[in-house]
């Protein structure tokens, strides 16, 4: 992003699950902080699903292809599916993700004439509406249903850049 974020991120990085098409997005200041990060989701998806994962499939960049992350994937049982150079076609779940929530975050940002600062909160936001919201792909379910086995609610659900007010209560 040519904006940093109010948090300092020049980048974020996505992890799927193939199956629920559940994903998370992290967001980073350098790229060479994706490691940490898929560290993050690995222990997020054996806690939350008690199963762990068989392989991760990504890009050619040096993010991904490096010694540590080489050696992390070894020592976790993890097999390593690289896409061929300059064929982002074989990652289209990751890029089509990455898509999806640029473009619902651009549009979140013009209808509530956010900043652009907000951007990492803004494709955040886009990431945990996609969740939560149907899919055919996973024929008519959320990923967030299929991850965690029960129904997202949407009771909370405010309109992006809506006004709010913070009510102090007397102690």
């Amino acid at each position: 992003m040519r904006t940093k974020s109010l948090g300092g991120a020049s980048y974020f990085v996505t992890f799927t699950d193939e199956k629920s098409r559940y994903s998370r997005v992290y967001f980073l200041k350098h790229k060479n902080e994706v490691l940490e990060n898929f560290k993050n989701f690995k222990n997020e998806v054996e806690t939350f699903t008690g199963k762990k994962i068989k392989y991760l499939q990504s890009d050619n960049g040096t993010e991904y292809v490096n010694g540590s992350f080489n050696k992390f994937l070894l020592d976790s049982g993890i097999q390593r599916r690289l896409s061929a150079p300059f064929t982002p076609q074989q990652n289209g779940l990751a890029e089509r993700l990455n898509r999806t929530l640029l473009d619902k975050a651009r549009c979140l940002m013009a209808e509530g004439n956010l900043p652009p600062a907000l951007w990492a909160e803004v494709i955040h936001t886009a990431n945990y509406l996609k969740n939560r919201s149907p899919s055919r792909s996973i024929n008519g379910e959320t990923p967030f249903k299929i991850w965690l086995g029960r129904n997202p609610s949407g009771r909370h659900l405010h309109i992006v850049g809506s006004k709010s007010f913070v009510l102090k209560k007397k102690p």
